[in-house]
């Protein structure tokens, strides 16, 4: 596997987002964030970095 793709996926959440993302048909926001227990502003940093 690419390291850059490694390196973004070993965060805990960024792959957490990945598998929900995966296995849901549809999800928003603040889904993400409940599932994640992130806080509005990581979850923002996590999902731009992931872009």
């Amino acid at each position: 596997m690419n390291k850059s793709i490694d390196k973004l996926l070993l965060n805990p959440i960024r792959l957490k987002i990945i598998s929900t993302l995966i296995s849901v048909s549809e999800c928003d926001f603040n889904y993400l964030k409940k599932i994640t227990e992130s806080t509005q502003g990581n979850l923002s940093i996590q999902l731009k970095k992931l872009k």
